[in-house]
């Protein structure tokens, strides 16, 4: 389909032929190289995109990852028909692993990197700690004894683990949609997430709550969420087209300098978002015989980000990115074979014997 050509979002949805899982690893590749800035210079430098568009890449990548996932929950939602099957579908999405993750970088790369004697790191609680807390997505922990002690990004090990318990509280919040009969109504629950996307755009605005609260990252993630749930809802009546998507960006360039941005970016991007997953065609559509390596990507790239910087003193933003990435790629590409896509397919069959 070329730019000219316009279609449903409903027809788009029905079948797998699509460039969500492209899209997604591009996301997550974006965040890792906005996250090679601070992690060579130190946390308050940013990406050259905070600059010219008041926000990072990485911010502007995670945005992309919660309409996507606004959009497709939202399916998941329909077709599982109940919490229990919904619930047992994201938590088999997410957490197995989530849990790999944290057991490679407490029981692999914190014994290879810490400062500490192997015998104190392996004793201390805090190491004991990390895997069941981060796990549990509540009151995380960022630091284990003695790593990464010396970058100049600081200790912390994995820096992007904290979205990860705003995708669930949203998956709650669709959850409660879905039992107040959001599905039946959905003209009704549309309308109330495009409110919800002004409402909350409009607390941050004010500055009412204090900055990088738990709340205030909520707010700051949801509303793109709420986009994607509110166009799935609205599927049918979504046309995407290339043009359409033209002025959704020329909106957002227009706009980033003033105080409407907040309140237009969260739909002129998600409407971006979904023409790009859905419409171009050709050949890139190949992509998808290789997997979802996206997940993979965002929960290994930090800590190997971290290695790198550890590793090489001074290194820059390109160098990290260049020695960083093929080793998240790897990493990304085992869990996905090893781990997520298996877990996908226990979810499957556990599914029908619900």
């Amino acid at each position: 389909m070329g730019i000219g050509r316009e279609s449903r979002l409903g027809s788009l949805l029905s079948g797998r032929d699509n460039n969500l899982n492209l899209l997604r690893v591009v996301a997550a590749t974006s965040v890792l190289v906005s996250h090679a800035y601070p992690i060579s210079f130190g946390p308050d430098v940013a990406d050259p995109l905070a600059t010219r568009l008041g926000l990072t890449l990485g911010t502007a990548a995670v945005a992309v990852f919660f309409v996507v996932s606004g959009l497709l929950v939202s399916q998941s939602w329909e077709r599982s028909r109940g919490v229990v099957r919904f619930s047992l579908a994201r938590a088999l999405r997410i957490f197995p692993g989530l849990a790999v993750v944290l057991f490679f970088t407490t029981a692999i790369l914190g014994p290879l990197v810490t400062s500490l004697p192997i015998a104190d790191y392996a004793t201390r609680s805090e190491t004991w700690r990390y895997l069941p807390r981060n796990l549990l997505l509540i009151s995380m922990q960022y630091r284990l004894p003695g790593v990464f002690e010396h970058t100049p990004f600081g200790p912390e090990i994995n820096g992007s683990l904290w979205t990860l318990a705003h995708e669930v509280a949203c998956y709650a919040g669709l959850a409660i949609m879905g039992l107040l009969g959001a599905f039946r109504i959905p003209r009704t629950f549309a309308a109330g997430a495009v409110a919800w996307v002004f409402l909350a755009c409009s607390v941050r605005a004010t500055g009412w709550l204090p900055y990088q609260s738990g709340l205030t990252n909520f707010l700051e993630l949801s509303p793109y969420f709420a986009v994607g749930v509110g166009a799935y809802l609205l599927r049918d009546h979504v046309r995407l087209h290339g043009a359409f998507a033209v002025v959704a960006l020329g909106v957002i360039v227009a706009t980033r300098h003033t105080a409407l941005f907040p309140f237009v970016f969260p739909f002129a991007l998600g409407y971006a978002v979904l023409y790009v997953a859905f419409v171009p065609g050709g050949r890139i559509r190949h992509y998808n015989r290789l997997g979802d390596y996206s997940y993979g990507v965002y929960i290994y790239a930090f800590p190997m980000q971290q290695l790198a910087a550890s590793l090489v003193p001074g290194i820059t933003p390109l160098a990290n990115i260049a020695i960083a990435l093929p080793g998240t790629l790897v990493l990304a590409i085992a869990s996905w074979h090893g781990i997520e896509k298996r877990a996908i397919g226990l979810r499957d069959r556990a599914v029908l014997l619900l």
